[in-house]
C-alpha cells in the first residue's frame, strides 16, 4: 500500500480537497433521509389521533428507511472520499435499494392518508 509521500503532488492535492462532487452526493443522501424523517413524522401526526399502536409501525417504517438512506449515504460518501481514484463505479445497488424504499414509502403513505372512499 502507497503512503501519501508515495503519490506524486497531483494525487496528493486530490485526496487532500476531494472537491464538490462527493460533498454534492453525500448532501443528496442526507436531503433524502431528511424527507423520509419528515414523511414519518407526518405519519405519526395524523395517525396518532387514533390513538392505535398500530399507528406507529409506518412512522417506524420510515425511520429505518431514513437510517438505512443515511447509512448508505455515508458508506457512499467515504468510498468516494477515500478512494482517491479519479472516477468512481456507479452506486447501481444503493440507488436501486434507495429508490424501491422511496417508492415503497410514497405508496404507504398514500394508502394511510388517502380518505376512504
Amino acid at each position: 500500500m502507497t503512503g501519501p509521500e508515495d503519490m506524486d503532488p497531483r494525487q496528493r492535492r486530490l485526496r487532500s480537497r476531494p472537491g464538490l462532487q462527493p460533498e454534492r452526493t453525500a448532501l443528496s443522501w442526507d436531503r433524502t433521509a431528511l424527507a423520509m424523517l419528515a414523511n414519518g413524522a407526518l405519519l405519526i401526526f395524523r395517525e396518532n389521533r387514533t390513538g392505535s399502536v398500530l399507528a406507529w409501525v409506518p412512522a417506524g417504517l420510515a425511520l429505518l428507511a431514513a437510517l438505512i438512506c443515511a447509512l448508505l449515504g455515508r458508506r457512499r460518501h467515504a468510498r468516494i472520499v477515500g478512494s482517491g481514484a479519479r472516477t468512481i463505479s456507479a452506486a447501481t445497488g444503493e440507488a436501486v435499494s434507495l429508490t424501491a424504499m422511496v417508492a415503497a414509502l410514497g405508496v404507504l403513505t398514500l394508502l394511510l392518508t388517502l380518505p376512504e372512499v
